[in-house]
């Protein structure tokens, strides 16, 4: 609404604008706002330039008196449901951001995603032997570079921000077991 305006004459929609949000049902309350400092609904503006016939039934000290006794039940009653709202957005948070459940152990190597930008760089760098593991973090070693081969680095990795290596056997290598050791007859 603002940017298609003037934008010389924002400070004038200040108001109405102002007006709208306190008058509007606020999600976690579910009460406007101006209703949760002040005890009652505000009066429209169009409401303010009609002159009301109602007669005023009671005092200015009456009203305060009743918007005194009426604030704390108001106010508890935001602060549950603000605790309401609460724990269902934790719960929400909870069942969307699970942590991986990999069994990840002392001496498994790990691969860590690399988040960098561009299609052809790698995503995970590795693989790193792990450490420690300190649910839902790991330890992992990195091999030093350079001539210092004794000089090793460690680093905290979440666990859903790696993978297990899988070590399979290179197509190559044979065993130096025979057939008949392995029970197996030609």
């Amino acid at each position: 609404m603002l940017r298609q305006t003037d934008s010389e004459e924002w400070d004038k929609d200040l108001q109405i604008l102002v007006h709208a949000y306190n008058n509007s049902v606020h999600a976690t309350t579910g009460i406007e706002p101006h209703r949760v400092i002040h005890g009652t609904q505000a009066n429209s503006p169009l409401k303010n330039t009609i002159p009301d016939d109602e007669p005023k039934s009671r005092t200015p000290v009456e009203y305060a008196e009743q918007i005194e006794k009426e604030r704390p039940k108001m106010h508890e009653t935001c602060k549950g449901r603000i605790l309401k709202q609460t724990e269902k957005q934790k719960d929400f948070h909870e069942k969307s951001k699970q942590i991986n459940d990999v069994e990840i152990k002392v001496g498994d190597k790990v691969w860590q995603r690399e988040f960098r930008n561009g299609k052809l760089s790698a995503q995970f760098i590795g693989p790193w032997k792990v450490i420690e593991v300190n649910e839902p973090n790991i330890v992992v070693e990195i091999p030093a570079i350079g001539t210092r081969a004794n000089n090793r680095r460690t680093r905290v990795i979440h666990k859903n921000n790696c993978k297990l290596n899988i070590e399979e056997e290179t197509p190559g290598h044979q065993d130096s077991t025979t057939g008949e050791e392995r029970g197996i007859s030609l």
